[in-house]
């Protein structure tokens, strides 16, 4: 729920800032899954049914525009 705060402002800043939500939300599902640290996460967000950060920020985003355009 952490990540969903403020997304639409982070989601807009510089890819460098972004790199470090989105290694940290991939070392904590290899983690989770008990992996090594190499492994590729593709796999591991779906059979967990975890959105990624990018997928969170569509999403929202989607959601906004929507809510404006119904209003």
């Amino acid at each position: 729920m952490y990540v969903v705060y403020c997304i639409l402002v982070w989601g807009l800043t510089y890819r460098s800032n972004l790199s470090r939500v989105i290694i940290l939300q991939k070392k904590i599902i290899r983690i989770i899954s008990n992996i090594s640290f190499d492994s590729h996460t593709d796999v591991l967000f779906k059979e967990q049914e975890i959105s990624k950060f990018s997928d969170i920020y569509l999403y929202q985003i989607g959601k906004f525009i929507y809510l404006f355009l119904s209003s």
